[in-house]
């Protein structure tokens, strides 16, 4: 079997980056962006996967890593990214969490109500395509247009949060008593 190239990316970003009020917001979330894409490709790497792009780790990854798999292993390779990428978030989430419980004592609504808004956070995609007799660039935009169509189907759980909203992005229930 060929080798393929997997194209994994996540978001929403710019929704992410537009609740930041401060430099130090953005700069925060910049952060956490950077963490998750390097878990991901971390995991791929781990996997035996060979970067594409970003073609080495030494700064920031983006969003979109592409790698060469080989093909009886993408989907695979995919779902261990994915749960990379959670476990990473996880991880942050928790580590503020904390952060939070020192300054302030937590009842079981307001744990309950993080756990909720930090559960599915973000929107996994990613697409495998064959590279056919040597094609990269076909493998290539063939993947990218995968991803694309993934993305216009966009699916999600439905969630209703009661109460007031937060002053950041209007559609959370804030994290307040």
């Amino acid at each position: 079997m060929p080798d393929a190239l997997l194209r994994f990316t996540f978001g929403p970003i710019q929704g992410f980056i537009a609740e930041a009020r401060r430099t130090a917001d953005l700069y925060a979330g910049s952060r956490i962006l950077a963490e998750l894409a390097r878990a991901v490709a971390h995991s791929l790497q781990q996997g035996g996967a060979q970067l594409v792009y970003p073609a080495n780790l030494t700064s920031d990854p983006p969003n979109v890593i592409v790698a060469r798999v080989p093909w009886e292993r993408a989907e695979e390779l995919a779902q261990q990214a994915a749960a990379a990428l959670h476990a990473r978030w996880r991880d942050i989430a928790d580590q503020a969490l904390g952060e939070l419980a020192r300054l302030v004592a937590l009842d079981e609504a307001l744990h309950q109500q993080w756990q909720l808004q930090t559960s599915d956070r973000w929107e996994l995609y990613w697409a495998a395509v064959p590279i056919e007799n040597g094609d990269y660039a076909t493998a290539f935009r063939r993947a990218a247009a995968g991803v694309a169509a993934l993305k216009k189907t966009r699916t999600f759980s439905q969630r209703l949060e009661a109460g007031a909203k937060d002053v950041l992005s209007g559609h959370r229930a804030a994290l307040a008593r």
